[in-house]
């Protein structure tokens, strides 16, 4: 709302000549102040921040409607009001300190009942991880809380809700008792601060400032009657039969400005049963009750986000770790077992049988024959066996350690060669090389034939991998780190 230059010496009661003949006039007498009060529509029980309040919505209200007579006399009231509030006699309507003192103790109880069921909440989802994780290696001593966890989180949670409902409860129920005694003692305009003569504008100006003073100071017993009388005071029929009954009883002098009420009304008003105030107590400890249980829901469903979250990375890279080592250790176990089974089979392997030798060969064809022949005839000396044995050969290391030394290969027996000392062809052991048996030879007929007994070593002859092999003269043979050449010997007789 824009004002005019010329009418706003009219509007602010702060104006120059307003404020001059504020200084330069005398504190009114109590009756005169009384009368200043009753065109602000206040009580000289306000405070003045709800004067302030109702002032501008009144001199709005004028200068809008042009009664500037009315604008006249509410600057002065204004004037007068500000002066005798600022004076060292003034009366002080702020609320007595022990007021503040349930406002602190609940915010107190508040907090400590947040931190409560907030630790509560990460032990209880912290605990409910571990069960459903299982842990392992490192984390694995959270299993043994697991229990201790969940249920404690679990009973501290319950504890929390249940003080909560029951301080709720006995607020409502405190509330309903006060509510059927505390406003009929109480006259509602003076709950209000009002005059009898206010507007329902001003009603709702004074039960707003009202409310949010009782809220901050914590007294709920106060706000409690202050929103009783605004129930009342707000509603055109309550306040109609409300001034009745007051009139009757005397409590005040009737209104001079006219009520905000039709004409056509009933006269038995004054008859009229005053409505029960037990159903706004019930309804109002209904909201308060499902508000707290709305904010311990959601502080339970924070606490619970806030432990899973706090616990899910540090249980996941445990998960990890302990699958990685449950990993190594199955291949190191898978290595060790298969390195055992082809230790022991080449233990007990029989040895391959050695081929019969050519001279008792023909001897035994002969005495065959001889016992079917029917004829006799001079036996026939059989020649001397030949000597067509194996030949022999030898292995020579070519490179690695013990390089240049030869080893004489047995023709009448299998030869092991590897790292133990009961191996027949014992080699230095090598860095990184810990098989005690490498591989053996047989001699078959005029052959001889490689066995690899150490699967995981790699082996080749002639840069072919190998298993079996049937060696030649001239082979190249490399077993891990050695390179061996395979020679045979022969004698020439």
């Amino acid at each position: 709302m824009r004002c005019n230059k010329g009418e706003g010496s009219t509007l602010g009661y702060a104006s120059t000549s307003s404020a001059r003949s504020g200084l330069v006039s005398s504190i009114p007498s109590a009756g005169g102040l009384e009368e200043h009060y009753r065109a602000l529509r206040l009580a000289p029980t306000a405070d003045l921040e709800l004067v302030e309040k109702v002032y501008w919505h009144l001199a709005f209200r004028f200068h809008q409607e042009g009664r500037r007579e009315e604008l006249q006399r509410l600057n002065e009231a204004m004037s007068a009001v500000v002066l005798a509030l600022g004076s060292p006699g003034a009366r002080s309507v702020a609320p007595p300190p022990p007021a503040e003192r349930p406002g602190i103790l609940a915010a107190l109880l508040t907090e400590v009942g947040w931190l409560v069921a907030t630790a509560s909440a990460v032990a209880l989802g912290l605990g409910l991880a571990v069960g459903a994780v299982e842990p392992q290696g490192q984390l694995e001593a959270l299993n043994e809380w697991q229990g201790p966890l969940v249920v404690g989180g679990a009973a501290s949670l319950a504890t929390v809700l249940a003080g909560v409902t029951a301080a709720v409860g006995a607020s409502a129920m405190a509330r309903l008792a006060r509510s059927r005694t505390g406003p009929a003692q109480h006259d509602l305009y003076e709950v209000l601060h009002l005059d009898p003569s206010a507007s329902p504008e001003v009603v709702g100006l004074a039960y707003a400032h009202l409310s949010k003073l009782c809220t901050l100071s914590g007294d709920g017993g106060r706000l409690l009657a202050v929103e009783e009388a605004y129930r009342v005071l707000s509603d055109p029929q309550l306040r109609a039969s409300y001034d009745a009954q007051r009139t009757l009883k005397g409590a005040a002098p009737p209104r001079p400005a006219t009520p905000p009420v039709a004409e056509e009304q009933p006269a038995r008003a004054p008859a009229e049963r005053r409505p029960s105030t037990i159903g706004p107590a019930l309804a109002t400890a209904a909201r308060g009750t499902a508000r707290a249980l709305a904010v311990a829901s959601l502080a339970v469903g924070r606490a619970l986000w806030s432990g899973w979250r706090w616990s899910r990375p540090r249980l996941g890279r445990g998960v990890v770790l302990a699958a990685r080592g449950t990993l190594v250790t199955a291949r190191a176990a898978a290595r060790g077992l298969a390195a055992l089974v082809a230790s022991r089979w080449q233990e007990t392997a029989p040895l391959p049988p050695s081929p019969p030798a050519a001279g008792a060969t023909l001897e035994r064809l002969l005495r065959v024959r001889g016992e079917n022949e029917t004829v006799r005839r001079r036996p026939v000396e059989a020649p001397p066996p030949a000597a067509s044995g194996p030949p022999t050969a030898r292995l020579v290391v070519v490179e690695g350690p013990l390089a240049g030394r030869s080893f004489e290969l047995r023709p009448d027996a299998a030869v092991t060669v590897g790292l133990d000392p009961d191996c027949d062809i014992v080699l230095e052991p090598a860095e990184g090389l810990a098989v005690p048996h490498l591989a053996r030879i047989w001699p078959r007929e005029d052959r001889f034939m490689l066995h690899l007994l150490a699967p995981e070593v790699p082996a080749s002859v002639q840069g072919r991998p190998l298993v079996w092999v049937v060696l030649e003269d001239g082979d190249l043979l490399e077993l891990g780190p050695y390179r061996l050449r395979f020679e045979v010997i022969r004698t020439d007789r």
